[in-house]
């Protein structure tokens, strides 16, 4: 085995031991390693999914050169003493082994801290939207979210590290646990005794990230520059620390825009606390400020008090989540223009990539993008109900933006923004069979816990605090109400109980009788664009044909997964976009709910994105989307705007073909025109009850919800009730 890879089993005993004293909730959490792969693309990789820990080293000979050439000069005097050639191995190993520690427990206090939550982790989102919005109110909506995509990561990464400086330093707990384990372990280089993490151990993995490369943007070297202000006891080593990210930046920024950048960040923790807050966390913003300008001016010789000052306020600052927030919009905001649109930041388990890589087709945080795409679903979840009007507009902003660049990461992006708006703002349409009807019975009450406030408190209060209800509550729900913060504060959570009903259904008739296939066919032509009401170039949310056309099918799904979710059927959905002639798309098959619930599935793709072209259906086109439905009661859907350019003749031929099959219903909707084609299909739809047509004049009109859709299964196969 290699000795890095022995590094790594060490270091994790190492973290193990301290963590079984220290956090043992989290001591059995498994970790991950990686056979040496030498085709890899990075030379390791740290993350975690909050279950288990990711510790990958691809290329142990790389990291071993990188420690041997760039690290160890640069961290020599880390351990308090010069270290000659004969311990340089030793140095190295010792180096790698705490780097390699430092890490197991950066990634542990993800859960621990940030995002402790999915509500702290949309919050935390929240405020990077409010700090970047501010910073750049000119930038695009896309943009805007992109960039809160491409850094929250390294924003959840700055919290944490914090943290861990602030716990590991100090005389504080974990400091001290961190000795007696490497004192356990007699670790040392020849004659000296090791019994601390290095100085600096937070910055060296950025070191080894950027030895012989240019960062993506300057983003990253510059809060690296932080990190070695920040997370570095010795004057000496902060100094070179910072030189070294200083010389990564080259002359892309010059030395006033980053002493001016870094002070502001920096004095941004605290810039959106208002009295209380800084009165709850004892901070004086004019000692703050010059402290900041200490640390800046000479890192070498900031005296230990301005330091630790510093540290102590950011971190409580951070603990706090009443202030966290606050702190980071303003924290963001001056970092804000050095944050890439295209690139996520390169650090730790972040998913890297030039923007574009094609990924997988759904919305998933662990690929190129997926962090931009995440972090708007969680915007519209956090700020959804207060900021309706915001964020729909939002929403709409990235929607519709075609700008360059046309990334498959910007596509899967515009197709998420647009599935959103749609499902907040398309109003079910209210369908009937003339047979069965789901219809909800109440059952009775089922009880869950829900957390209403937290208290902090030290370890004097504790005592007080009701512990047999705690630990009831902890036997009933597995929910631990009190979390240790620091060796002198723990949080207390509250929790009441919310009560919620329990729902059946009984059947009625003239209910709704669920299809087994619902095929959509749109028309995507250039005069389905029009007529809309937003400004130009806006298709979605616009009030044309096209964002109609949206909201009959988002309307129709609504109803049919609400009903099949209750009697515990799933749908299959075909989408056919037509447009001009020789492109007519017939999507793959899915089911209801993951058509509905995933926005890049391959049906959503071809649905929500029109031609724009001609209104020519390609006649094949309807058997190859018969031929990918299941046995069973099918339901064509028709959204158009009333006229083909190919043979109205065999298109109608086609559309009788479909009303004879067994089960089958056909729905037409003619978008606010109804021409010779549409006025054809009207009156066939006069002739059998399973074709119903409907016409919407204008948008109001279908947004009024007054039409009752009917589904009539054809007359050959009905069954009797």
């Amino acid at each position: 085995m290699h000795p890095v890879q022995e590094d790594l089993i060490t270091s994790e005993r190492i973290w193990r031991e301290i963590v079984l004293v220290e956090e043992p909730m989290f001591s059995r959490t498994p970790v991950r390693r990686a056979d040496p792969d030498p085709n890899a693309r990075r030379p390791w990789s740290f993350s975690t999914n909050n279950n288990e820990i990711k510790a990958l080293v691809f290329k142990p000979d790389v990291i071993q050169k990188t420690f041997e050439e760039v690290v160890a000069d640069l961290y020599q005097k880390s351990y308090g003493f010069q270290v000659d050639d004969q311990d340089k191995a030793r140095f190295v190993r010792n180096l790698i082994q705490d780097t390699f520690t430092y890490l197991f427990f950066h990634e542990l206090f993800h859960p621990l801290y940030c995002p402790d939550s999915a509500d702290d982790r949309k919050k935390v989102a929240a405020a990077l939207y409010r700090g970047i919005r501010k910073a750049e109110p000119h930038l695009s909506d896309r943009d805007v979210n992109n960039k809160i995509g491409n850094a929250r990561n390294a924003v959840w990464d700055f919290l944490i590290d914090d943290i861990f400086f602030y716990l590991s330093n100090f005389n504080n707990k974990l400091e001290r646990r961190i000795a007696m384990e490497f004192e356990r372990r007699n670790k040392g280089i020849g004659a000296h005794k090791i019994k601390e993490l290095p100085d600096g151990v937070i910055g060296t993995w950025d070191v080894v990230e950027l030895a012989g490369k240019e960062p993506n943007s300057l983003f990253y070297p510059v809060t690296r520059a932080m990190y070695s202000l920040l997370f570095t006891r010795g004057g000496e080593l902060r100094a070179n620390l910072f030189d070294y990210f200083r010389q990564k930046m080259g002359a892309r920024i010059s030395d006033a825009t980053l002493e001016q950048v870094i002070k502001e960040s920096l004095n941004g923790i605290i810039k959106h606390l208002d009295v209380d807050d800084l009165r709850k966390h004892r901070i004086n913003p004019k000692r703050f400020r010059d402290y900041v300008d200490e640390l800046y001016d000479d890192p070498k010789q900031t005296s230990d008090q301005a330091h630790a000052y510093l540290i102590d306020k950011i971190t409580k600052v951070f603990f706090d989540k009443t202030t966290r927030y606050k702190s980071i919009e303003g924290f963001i905001a001056p970092l804000s223009k050095f944050i890439s649109t295209t690139k996520e930041e390169d650090r730790h388990g972040s998913q890297l990539g030039d923007g574009s890589e094609t990924g997988d087709a759904q919305t998933d945080p662990n690929q190129p993008g997926g962090g931009a795409e995440e972090s708007l679903q969680d915007l519209v979840d956090e700020m959804g109900d207060e900021a309706s009007d915001e964020i729909s507009s939002f929403l709409l902003g990235i929607a519709n933006d075609n700008n360059n660049p046309r990334t498959d990461r910007n596509k899967r992006l515009s197709n998420l923004a647009k599935d959103l708006y749609y499902k907040r703002n398309a109003r079910p349409l209210p369908i009937q069979s003339p047979r069965l009807e789901a219809v909800s019975v109440e059952l009775g009450k089922v009880r869950r816990p829900v957390k209403v406030e937290s208290h902090f408190l030290t370890n004097a209060e504790l005592m007080n605090l009701p512990w047999d209800k705690i630990h009831d509550f902890f036997s009933q729900t597995g929910i631990s109400q009190v979390t240790r913060l620091t060796p002198y504060q723990y949080r207390y959570d509250v929790y009441e109980w919310e009560e919620i009903p329990i729902e059946d259904f009984q059947f009625e008739k003239s209910g709704l009788e669920l299809p087994d296939n619902v095929v959509f066919h749109f028309d995507t032509s250039g005069s389905m664009l029009q007529d809309g009401n937003g400004k130009p170039g806006m298709i979605y949310g616009s009030g044309c044909r096209f964002d109609a056309l949206c909201n009959v099918a988002y309307g129709i799904v609504k109803t049919l997964l609400n009903a099949a979710r209750e009697m515990n059927k799933n749908p299959n959905v075909v989408v056919v976009n037509y447009s001009n002639a020789g492109h007519t798309v017939v999507s793959d098959a899915i089911d209801l709910e993951t058509f509905y619930e995933t926005p890049n599935n391959n049906p959503k793709q071809i649905m929500l994105n029109p031609q724009g072209g001609s209104t020519y259906y390609d006649i094949p086109a309807y058997q190859l989307a018969q031929s990918r439905c299941v046995p069973g009661k099918t339901v064509h859907i028709f959204v158009a705007d009333g006229d083909l350019d190919n043979d109205h003749d065999a298109n109608m031929k086609e559309i009788q073909k479909l009303a004879a099959h067994p089960n089958t219903s056909i729905l037409y909707f003619a978008m606010f025109h109804k021409g010779m084609f549409a006025q054809r299909v009207e009156r066939f739809a006069d002739t059998l009850p399973n074709v119903n047509f409907y016409h919407f004049s204008h948008f109001s009109q279908l947004q009024s919800a007054a039409t009752n859709v009917l589904i009539e299964y054809s007359e050959a196969s009905r069954t009797r009730h």
